[in-house]
């Protein structure tokens, strides 16, 4: 039987599992003990232990899949868009690391909405990149890398939707077509003001969550 403190009996087992996620003994993506072996556990009904586990949902710690079980949930993320920042940055300053999957690069005519947004021709050559970010290993900065080549980000406006995505960016995401994405579409701007880069991302909408702070 495993000890735990007195109390609320499913709070106490909800709280056992939060230490052993907060503390990466039960890995992101890690499938949970059934009902039955946490009951076994614990010595505790399933009624408390389905208590427990609506705790964690809740909490963010886990993720129930029809048919298959609980799961360790990766934490919501948080975004500041109050400063200009790629997202290997904004990963460092709180702590983790970012890499990027590049799926694809390509020198190809520029397409309306993205010339009259870049402020170029339609058809002129444009380099289009298709990455997928992913929290693991540090992979480099795309603005680091422009800037060693002189290409200082002054500014950007930027603007967010919530949407459906097509089923290709659905199936790299891993969620399903019917779950609304976080949809961002940004301009950044070089010092002199020319428009650099057109951004299109899609952020999985129970991964990530974007501040704002505002004053008088």
């Amino acid at each position: 039987m495993q000890t735990i403190k007195k109390g609320t009996r499913y709070s106490q087992i909800a709280e056992y599992y939060r230490r052993m996620i907060d503390q990466k003994a039960l890995a992101v993506g890690e499938k949970m003990p059934t009902e039955n072996q946490i009951c076994a556990l614990f010595q505790v009904s399933r009624i408390t232990v389905r208590e427990a586990m609506n705790e964690l949902v809740k909490d963010g710690y886990i993720e129930r899949i029809q048919g298959k079980g609980s799961y360790v949930k990766a934490k919501r993320v948080g975004m500041q868009l109050n400063h200009l920042q790629g997202f290997s940055e904004e990963m460092r300053l709180k702590g983790m690391t970012a890499s990027s999957q590049v799926l694809s690069v390509e020198v190809q005519p520029c397409k309306p909405k993205v010339a009259a947004l870049l402020r170029i021709d339609e058809g002129a050559q444009v380099i289009s990149i298709n990455r997928l970010r992913l929290q693991r290993e540090l992979n480099g900065s795309l603005y680091r890398l422009l800037a060693e080549y002189g290409l200082r980000i002054a500014r950007a406006q930027q603007d967010i939707t919530s949407g459906f995505s097509p089923r290709p960016i659905c199936e790299l995401l891993q969620i399903k077509p019917t779950v609304p994405t976080l949809q961002i579409e940004r301009i950044t701007y070089l010092e002199n003001g020319q428009p650099l880069e057109c951004v299109f991302s899609a952020y999985r909408s129970d991964r990530y969550t974007f501040h704002v702070e505002m004053s008088r």
